[in-house]
């Protein structure tokens, strides 16, 4: 009855116009840490990343999220009120490096700060808020700001650290803002609740503007699976699997999107299908098969102008923030060039949680399937750090390189911390902090964690965890790890 009463309530038809918002944006001088580096002072914001202009001060910003109302996108953000504190002392912010991929080797540069900027008497930046873009997350819309808690004075040498801020919000109303036609109750609930603990205002969370339906009379359901036709028994077993325990799945072949969509590639033809599915309500998608069964999207990664590489990154069918199938706004200019910097709208948020089954033979798809049926009868009995309802994440990261400060892969794991929900339980396994080993590692992993991230020095067979550490194939294949 609680359910209905809500489906019945968040279904009322409404349109928002144009309009306005204040919103206060969190800030914690506590995360802002200062320390000498040689003749500079390097300035670090616990789970934020760094400014990345080459030769401009290295400082600390993060991205703030702003929930919109239904159906609209921001046009404009003003700052109201910014209040700073000044450090005591005199200071040379570390200028930032170009920066280049760890998988490639590279000579670290010397430091050369832009003049412009090093002999200037304004602060830098000039601003402690810039408007990025506004978008859709599940169906929800939000605007994006990057929000810059420390400044800088050349001239002075003073630093100052943000204690507060306070920004108004323009709006108008924008049909790109609905994406989402129809989906369950139980999917819109989720939806704003993963929203709401991704943005600085969750009290102005809004429902989507779907129409609100049974899961089952979804046209593709709620869970897809595309996988190519020699696997489609076994895909078809993990989908009846899925509908049984209450989640609506279905199975479509690379022959089947072919047949019903024409565009440049298999490729844009899935995502195209996958737009279709975000309209209908789909908020699960797994790709059945390796690279070699169904290729990713072999994006464009640029770094400096010196550096370019064409990875497959299946983030290509996850963000989907295209109005239509086939305008593909990762090639927005139409180049066949995917994922441009600066030149195609990529937003590289989910709008689909796309994940991949790494299968290539029959046989590896009897063991994918086998593993998903025994992990999720897992029970709370066999591991005492799960109950059913727990979601776990765990983080295994080691030294990534010598630069100014050191650089580790726990900087990426806390970036990530920032933005879980409070409610999913955390193991942080850090070379940083002296907590991660092979074994640290492999106790992490039979605990049975939903998500596991790594962030360090590796190759196709093993993962470095720590100084003369690595967890590789051959613990895996000798049964160093929980049988699930």
């Amino acid at each position: 009855m609680k359910q209905l009463l809500i489906a019945i309530l968040i279904t009322v038809a409404f349109t928002t116009a144009a309009g306005e918002m204040t919103v206060t944006i969190p800030v914690n001088t506590s995360s802002i840490q200062i320390e000498e580096a040689g003749p500079y002072t390097c300035v670090t914001g616990t789970g934020m990343r760094l400014t990345t202009m080459a030769g401009a001060p290295s400082l600390p910003v993060f991205t703030a999220k702003i929930a919109l109302p239904t159906g609209c996108a921001a046009t404009e953000i003003k700052v109201i009120d910014a209040a700073y504190s000044e450090i005591r002392g005199y200071f040379t912010v570390l200028p930032a490096r170009p920066h280049f991929p760890l998988s490639i080797e590279h000579i670290i540069h010397p430091l050369e700060p832009d003049p412009d900027i090093y002999t200037s008497s304004e602060s830098y930046p000039l601003s402690a808020v810039e408007f990025m873009n506004s978008s859709v997350i599940m169906g929800i819309p939000v605007a994006y700001i990057n929000v810059y808690p420390v400044k800088w004075n050349p001239a002075s040498r003073t630093i100052e650290i943000l204690t507060s801020l306070t920004v108004n919000v323009t709006y108008e109303n924008n049909p790109a803002a609905s994406t989402v036609l129809r989906r369950s109750v139980r999917s819109e609930l989720r939806s704003q609740e993963i929203v709401r603990n991704s943005v600085v205002n969750p009290e102005n969370v809004a429902y989507s503007g779907a129409d609100i339906v049974d899961s089952r009379d979804l046209l593709y359901g709620e869970y897809v699976i595309i996988t190519h036709p020699d696997y489609e028994s076994h895909a078809q077993e993990l989908a009846d699997w899925k509908t049984s325990k209450g989640v609506p799945t279905n199975v479509y072949t690379t022959t089947w999107v072919e047949e019903h969509y024409s565009f440049f590639d298999l490729q844009q033809e899935i995502r195209a299908f996958l737009t279709d599915c975000i309209d209908e309500g789909v908020e699960f998608v797994l790709i059945y098969g390796d690279d070699d069964i169904i290729a990713g999207r072999n994006g464009r990664i640029s770094l400096c102008g010196c550096y370019t590489e064409y990875p497959p990154v299946d983030l290509y069918w996850s963000d989907i923030n295209d109005d239509y199938p086939g305008e593909d706004r990762w090639d927005s200019n139409q180049d066949h060039i995917w994922g441009e910097w600066g030149v195609d709208d990529v937003d590289y948020h989910p709008d689909l949680w796309v994940g991949r089954a790494s299968v290539n033979s029959i046989d590896e798809a009897d063991i994918f399937n086998e593993k998903v049926f025994v992990y999720e009868r897992i029970s709370s009995s066999t591991h005492a750090l799960k109950t059913p309802h727990e979601i776990r994440i765990g983080y295994t990261t080691g030294f990534l390189f010598n630069s100014t400060p050191d650089i580790w892969g726990s900087a990426g794991a806390e970036l990530i911390s920032y933005f879980v929900p409070s409610g999913w339980a955390e193991e942080k396994c850090y070379e940083s902090t002296g907590n991660n080993s092979c074994s640290i590692t492999i106790d992490l992993i039979n605990a049975g964690p939903h998500h596991v991230y790594h962030a360090s020095h590796g190759s196709q067979r093993r993962m470095y965890t720590s100084y003369e550490s690595s967890y590789t194939t051959d613990h895996i294949m000798a049964g160093e790890y929980h049988q699930r």
